[in-house]
């Protein structure tokens, strides 16, 4: 609802303070303060929507504002079934059941076509969608400049460059037992004769 600075201003504010105020002379005869449970309900769903229609006003977001007025809404058709239950025991007459009744229905009707505003509405000053990424595509975007000049140097100090541990139980043992010693002994000093043989074999 554009142009709307306040609350009271919405019809269907409007339409539910008119019946709230039509219902509280209706409930205050005696014939229906007999009925003390029906009496409170109808004046609870008769006082609901106003506050739910004003709370919801004060939300920023529309989504927000017509959950309230879904409330609101609700509270009148709870209020419609009060009526008819009271006009049903003899608790009010057929003209204030039949006036009450159908400004109750002018009311929900108002609330129907304010919610379906608030749902297709969007917030002052927020975009209706979703912001779009303006960074340019990859085949669009300056090639990096990453000459050697360019690149940062590295640090190679000599507390920055990895230890070695050259500690001597991380060195390689070799093997010098006698047994490998012979080994090495016993091979053919001279590769281009061959080796004699054993007879026995």
């Amino acid at each position: 609802m554009a142009g709307v600075r306040d609350h009271s201003e919405l019809v269907v504010w409007q339409l539910s303070d008119q019946f709230r105020e039509r219902v509280g002379p209706v409930v205050s005869k005696p014939a229906l303060q007999a009925n003390a449970w029906l009496c409170q309900q109808l004046t609870k769903a008769a006082e609901s929507p106003c506050p739910n229609i004003a709370e919801g006003f004060s939300r920023y977001h529309p989504r927000e504002n017509a959950r309230f007025v879904r409330i609101a809404k609700a509270s009148l058709s709870e209020a419609i079934g009060h009526l008819a239950r009271a006009h049903g025991l003899g608790l009010i007459d057929d003209a204030e059941a039949a006036a009450l009744t159908n400004l109750a229905r002018r009311a929900r009707g108002a609330a129907t076509k304010y919610i379906r505003y608030l749902e297709s509405a969007t917030a002052p000053h927020l975009p209706r969608t979703a912001p779009r990424d303006r960074r340019q595509p990859i085949e669009n975007r300056p090639p990096e400049n990453r000459s050697p000049e360019n690149r940062p140097p590295e640090n190679r100090s000599p507390e920055n460059r990895p230890h070695e541990n050259r500690s001597p139980e991380n060195q390689p043992h070799e093997n010098r037992s006698p047994e490998n010693q012979n080994l090495g002994e016993q091979r053919n000093p001279n590769p281009g004769t061959p080796e004699p043989r054993n007879p026995g074999t």
